[in-house]
């Protein structure tokens, strides 16, 4: 975020590490989630397995609106990222042209 807010500090909107940055924070948004839902179903797992009472182990999926709005915002980011690289490609030509 840093290197991204020091591109802005100089004007530079458009450029290809610009949208590395952006494609960045949306990935690891992404990832997150998805670690937080592997998390959830291996700690499931753990607290169900030593019961030898219980005959099943136990894998629960948990997730809240919280989840869903993150991964819906992250696909966003990411999708702002391709539209910030389509127009740096575009820029960079409007900037050959003479």
């Amino acid at each position: 975020m840093v290197g991204l807010f020091k591109l802005y500090e100089k004007g530079i909107i458009f450029s290809n590490q610009n949208y590395r940055y952006i494609k960045y924070v949306g990935y690891t948004m992404l990832w997150s989630q998805v670690g937080h839902i592997i998390y959830s179903m291996l700690m499931s797992l753990i607290v169900t397995w030593p019961k030898p009472l219980l005959k099943d182990r136990m894998i629960q999926i948990t997730g809240n609106y919280f989840n869903i709005l993150v991964i819906i915002t992250a696909i966003m980011i990411i999708l702002m990222s391709w539209i910030m690289r389509q127009a740096s490609e575009l820029a960079e030509q409007q900037n050959l042209t003479i």
